[in-house]
């Protein structure tokens, strides 16, 4: 394909668009060049997943004393002081990815660890992590750790990135809906465990249960005629398919650039470290709107 002053590579004859087809197009008098696929679903308004994954992620409790848990001393190994709650650990018979401090059983850096659980309370964490980008995968021979030191962890309380994606820019248009789906297991207490996806720096998920910590839920954002400003979900509803009896709240409108490709994170905190959090960020989807 020739353009004055623009080069462009060949692509090859094929009776099916597979993603890299681009094509030219004119935008707020703007030459641009675009996939062919985000350019038919645009003109088709189907929903595009932009992240899909069933892996979880989880921040086990550890206060360091006799709350959490603690490593035996024999590879990764682990034993909890007490189940975060019942059939906790059949949401990681298959393997998900652990956050573990620096120097949590010897180990020099912080991040996600792949673990399995054995049984409600005992499990084995790997040398195996995942950097954030790109679905996380279940490794089939994960590597086991040397036999890190033994003793109880002082988990973080900070909310932690698990990953990210890329919302395109343009691809929600005036009129379009991002929505995002999650399920959060937790312990059950007074205080608030948490799980966000957020477009840039602005919320699309938030859910803080204390209690109602079994949940699977979703938030939407749509724009209001305006690729800078959203309304959508109000966080306090989160999983109310109905009416609310409380008042509608500031988080039902949000002011994200979806004009610009933006980073879409999803984040699990627990604010008290002497109880867990595990989180699945099932869907995220975004639909054309003219």
């Amino acid at each position: 394909m020739k353009v004055p002053g623009i080069s462009l590579p060949d692509v090859a004859e094929a009776g099916f668009v597979d993603g890299d087809e681009l094509a030219l197009v004119v935008e707020n008098n703007d030459l641009k060049l675009k996939s062919l696929q985000s350019l038919l679903m645009q003109g088709l308004s189907i929903p595009r997943t932009i992240w899909k994954s069933g892996v979880p992620a989880v921040i086990f409790a550890g206060d360091g004393g006799s709350n959490g848990l603690s490593f035996d001393g024999t590879r990764g190994l682990f034993t909890l002081s007490a189940a975060p709650l019942a059939n906790f650990s059949v949401m990681l018979t298959t393997g998900g990815y652990g956050y573990l401090p620096a120097g949590a059983g010897g180990i020099v850096t912080a991040g996600w660890y792949f673990v399995k659980m054995t049984s409600a309370t005992t499990g084995e964490f790997f040398n195996a992590t995942y950097s954030g980008v790109g679905n996380p995968a279940v490794p089939v021979s994960p590597t086991p750790f040397a036999n890190l030191s033994a003793g109880r962890i002082t988990q973080s309380t900070n909310e932690l990135t698990f990953a990210s994606c890329i919302l395109p820019g343009g691809s929600m248009g005036p009129s379009g809906i991002i929505r995002a789906t999650a399920a959060m297991r937790a312990t059950s207490s007074a205080n608030q465990k948490r799980i966000k996806v957020y477009v840039g720096s602005d919320l699309i998920l938030a859910y803080t249960p204390t209690t109602s910590s079994v949940s699977d839920f979703s938030s939407t954002r749509q724009n209001a005629g305006s690729e800078a400003l959203q309304t959508g979900v109000d966080f306090a509803n989160v999983q109310r398919d109905g009416s609310a009896s409380t008042a509608m709240g500031a988080t039902s409108a949000t002011s994200a650039n979806t004009a610009v490709d933006s980073v879409c994170s999803m984040t699990l905190q627990i604010v008290n470290n002497t109880e867990s959090v595990l989180g699945i960020f099932r869907v995220i989807a975004v639909q054309y709107g003219a």
